[in-house]
């Protein structure tokens, strides 16, 4: 009589396949999510400029990044896109700023970082000295929208000449995404 089943070694091996499989799987899993939450940041920023357009147009000014406003929780400079007409639906969280992210903590966990050139003039420098460095940015700025970006650091914040973040550099590399505000003021 004949005793059927699978040996020991027929089960090592499947074992060992699938954690072969599993070792391959989680890296790609892992990468998808930090694709993902780039592609989210970008989204993000490209609306809110977009809702910020909108405000400059009916108010013939942007919103002013002097003061922060609470939003769903969340800080931010620009407050005004939101209230009291909802420029945009989009929530201000930057996933990648889970805390304080600049050695200069000029802006809270969780935030969008948004600079402009307003009526304190406080961040006058830190705008011009980004068109500067960032290629492919205009000259003279309005405003500046940033996102830590995946190494969790405010190079925009901190003058660090790392400042745009490329995924040509490897998904966790040094840099804020940025997007700026049309170029050409005085």
């Amino acid at each position: 009589m004949e005793k059927k089943g699978f040996t020991l070694i027929e089960l090592l091996i499947v074992v060992a396949i699938i954690g072969i499989l599993a070792a391959i799987a989680v890296p790609n899993f892992l990468q998808a999510q930090l694709r993902a939450k780039i592609a989210r940041v970008e989204a993000d920023l490209k609306s809110m400029a977009t809702a910020i357009e909108m405000y400059r147009m009916d108010n013939n000014a942007y919103p002013d990044s002097c003061s922060l406003e609470i939003m769903g929780g969340v800080q931010f400079r620009a407050g005004e896109i939101w209230t009291p007409v909802a420029y945009t639906s989009v929530a201000p969280v930057d996933p990648f700023n889970t805390q304080e992210g600049s050695r200069t903590s000029t802006f809270a966990s969780r935030e969008y970082f948004y600079i402009n050139v307003g009526p304190c003039h406080w961040f006058d420098d830190r705008l011009d000295w980004a068109a500067e460095n960032a290629p492919g940015a205009p000259k003279k700025p309005h405003y500046i929208l940033a996102s830590q970006g995946p190494d969790n650091l405010s190079e925009l914040q901190d003058n660090r000449l790392a400042l745009v973040y490329s995924s040509s550099n490897g998904l966790v590399s040094q840099g804020d995404i940025l997007v700026f505000g049309p170029g050409g003021r005085k």
